[in-house]
């Protein structure tokens, strides 16, 4: 951690939460089991972990991760497996959001790394506890399943949705609602990425309470795949800014590979 904040700590540095698997043939290995996969895209035979990476203008590192255990790995019939694998005794079930938050707090609290931002994918997002329990002093840009439900600030159309609320996906539907623009995420091997980026102010309850308020950022890549993040930040946040929060968790991706 020392080093790498000696080369890599900036104010506009961003953390990235994820998760990744680990395909495996046989049952030996500490906590495979039949999972889901991210790198097959299905239930698999695999090991899985959560990571915290770090990146800023100046590079970026994965900075701590921790070995998922399945539930299955706590039952009677794997005592012999844990010993094998020399799983200490005191070892207790965890999911993966409890270890992401017992990784990330203590580095945010010491302080070696400037930036005040948190990226996660919708396996995390989609927790409203997990993100309630992330540092109240930190941003988050949050990754949101399209089924999410919310109620929208103000459509100027529609006072039927404002009411009840609706998807984010149904959202693309309303006319005259979402303004795109076309921002550089990054530049690329083979030229600048670009995206189309449009954002809404929306609740994430239908009483409508200003702690419920949020930032509904919508992403449409060059692949025409729509992704959707909430964020935390003040509403007088630029858009600039969440475009470039949006880019910075392309890093982790690379650790991985």
């Amino acid at each position: 951690w020392d080093i790498a904040a000696e080369s890599l700590n900036d104010e506009q540095g961003v953390w990235s939460i994820d998760a990744s698997e680990f395909p495996k043939k046989g049952a030996a290995s500490v906590g495979v089991a039949p999972q889901y996969c991210g790198a097959l895209g299905k239930t698999a035979n695999c090991q899985s972990g959560v990571f915290i990476c770090y990146s800023s203008p100046k590079g970026h590192a994965l900075l701590d991760s921790r070995l998922y255990l399945p539930k299955c790995w706590f039952e009677p019939q794997f005592e012999k497996r844990r010993k094998q694998c020399h799983i200490p005794k005191e070892t207790t079930f965890q999911t993966k959001l409890e270890l992401a938050l017992e990784l990330i707090k203590p580095l945010l609290k010491g302080k070696q790394f400037g930036g005040r931002w948190i990226t996660c994918d919708c396996s995390f997002g989609n927790n409203e506890w997990f993100l309630e329990e992330l540092p109240k002093d930190f941003y988050y840009l949050a990754e949101i399943a399209c089924t999410r439900k919310v109620w929208v600030k103000a459509t100027g159309t529609d006072p039927k949705l404002e009411k009840e609320g609706c998807t984010v996906e149904q959202l693309l539907k309303v006319k005259h609602l979402l303004n795109w623009q076309t921002h550089k995420i990054a530049e690329g091997e083979k030229g600048p990425m670009v995206a189309a980026f449009a954002r809404l102010r929306i609740y994430l309850s239908a009483e409508r309470t200003p702690e419920s308020e949020r930032w509904l950022l919508l992403r449409n890549d060059a692949n025409c795949k729509i992704k959707y993040a909430l964020s935390n930040a003040p509403e007088e946040t630029a858009m600039k800014e969440l475009v470039r929060v949006s880019g910075a968790r392309w890093p982790i991706e690379r650790c991985f590979q």
